[in-house]
């Protein structure tokens, strides 16, 4: 006859405690738990020893027979054990059927919804710890962005460097990273399909065809309150901004109008990527070129 392993035997102890029997696996769990923890994987038995001290008397476990057929109606038989365990025995002509054990501690998890974050827009399932430690990094990630603080190597670049706010393929890593943070919004903000910037939140765009602009806040402090990205069409000899976002305490303050003519200056008369937003749409019919107010006129803008 097979012998079972430390590990086999604990977790047939564990299991016979969650139907009510009388035994306890902690001496094993204890003696076995650092041992299983230093190895690289683990069987599901190993699984339950580390899972034991946050799964006692916090579980429901549902035992099923294959080989019953129902023929009569089901009985049902309740017992608790004395440890509190709540034993359910569904039997069928005289077999047992089912059995179900609910722990002391046992609370049902409520319903999960699927929702939407009103802050950051993420959308997640409630009662799922994967997602909700995904929105919890997402959260993190857009309040960082819309509500941003006073950066020392930015605010040294604005008074030490001629042309502070532009980046280009030499720009410093940390640029290159706020770029593509924004960027990354943007594409989540639009539901665009890939991120426009040719970088990475570890890796600088080295395409020489993009070039992006960080805004600073109207002082000194080295704050970003947003980003621009252009793309240059080699074969047409033409610019075009690609997208722009600004966090949401900084929009309609000025940000981009302080910036327009230089751009016009650097890029010329530039084109824009469509769709646009309606903010965006009612600053060129202000503030942009007649090619650009012809534009916007023709392409419309999103929504949101």
């Amino acid at each position: 006859m097979p012998a079972l392993s430390l590990a086999q035997a604990a977790s047939l102890f564990i299991r016979l405690e969650r139907i009510g029997f009388e035994v306890d696996p902690q001496p094993l769990t204890s003696a076995l738990g650092d041992r299983i923890k230093a190895q690289p994987m683990i069987t599901s038995s190993e699984f339950d020893i580390l899972a034991y001290e946050r799964t006692r008397n916090r579980y429901q476990l549902e035992l099923t027979a294959t080989d019953v057929r129902a023929r009569n109606p089901w009985q049902e038989q309740i017992i608790r054990s004395a440890r509190g365990v709540r034993v359910k025995l569904i039997t069928c002509d005289g077999q047992a059927y089912r059995l179900e054990a609910r722990s002391v501690s046992y609370r049902a998890s409520a319903p999960r919804r699927f929702v939407t974050c009103d802050y950051c827009g993420y959308q997640y399932t409630t009662g799922d710890l994967q997602s909700r430690d995904e929105h919890r990094t997402q959260h993190a990630r857009f309040r960082r962005l819309a509500d941003p603080a006073p950066r020392r190597d930015f605010a040294e670049r604005l008074s030490e460097t001629p042309d502070p706010e532009l980046v280009l393929t030499t720009s410093p890593m940390w640029m290159h990273r706020e770029m593509y943070e924004r960027a990354s919004r943007f594409k989540r903000d639009f539901g665009y399909d890939f991120i426009q910037w040719a970088g990475t939140d570890r890796r600088k765009c080295t395409d020489a065809h993009w070039q992006g602009h960080l805004f600073s806040a109207n002082d000194e402090s080295g704050t970003i309150v947003g980003a621009c990205a252009f793309w240059f069409h080699e074969d047409e000899n033409r610019w075009e901004m690609m997208w722009a976002w600004i966090s949401p305490r900084y929009r309609r303050q000025g940000v981009m109008s302080r910036r327009w003519i230089s751009f016009l200056d650097r890029y010329g008369d530039f084109s824009l990527s469509a769709p646009i937003s309606l903010a965006m749409h009612a600053f060129i019919l202000r503030r942009g070129t007649a090619q650009q107010q012809e534009f916007a006129t023709r392409s419309g803008f999103r929504s949101n």
